[in-house]
């Protein structure tokens, strides 16, 4: 037994290290396979959100050392970061996994901002940062966060 055992212990440190390594190649590859959102530009149509939990319709006027600068369907004008500006088109499907970021269409057809939960059959089901759920949208019913 005591044999064992000191096998088990030296066995242990290439397991280790060999499950690091795997472990380390794994997040490598997951960091390198998330596709990023493109930024939008000048004339898009956007989502931008205005106050926290808050995203309205607009179109980026011109880029600002800031970020973007909208202007809101309504007429109010803001200079926001990209992280706050969401291209108002359908991600490519890919892109979208569970954890992702996103602004989804709630039932009163604006969005809001959440993270998918899962995904099934090309359904997406949503928690939304404010504690509400939506279950099987569609692709078209959410737009990916530049985070």
């Amino acid at each position: 037994m005591a044999m064992v055992a000191n096998r088990s212990r030296k066995c242990a440190g290439r397991i280790c290290t060999c499950y690091l390594s795997v472990l380390l190649l794994s997040v490598l590859f997951s960091a390198s396979s998330v596709v990023a959102q493109p930024i939008p530009e000048v004339g898009d149509r956007v989502w931008a959100q205005w106050t926290p939990n808050a995203w309205f319709p607009g179109t980026v006027g011109r880029t600002m050392d800031v970020g973007l600068h909208i202007e809101f369907e309504d007429g109010d004008k803001a200079d926001l970061p990209v992280s706050l500006v969401v291209p108002d088109r359908n991600p490519n499907a890919t892109a979208v996994t569970v954890g992702s970021r996103v602004i989804a269409r709630w039932h009163d057809n604006r969005y809001y901002p959440g993270t998918v939960t899962s995904i099934a059959n090309q359904h997406y089901d949503i928690a939304f940062d404010d504690g509400d759920v939506r279950n099987r949208l569609t692709i078209d019913q959410i737009r990916m966060i530049n985070e």
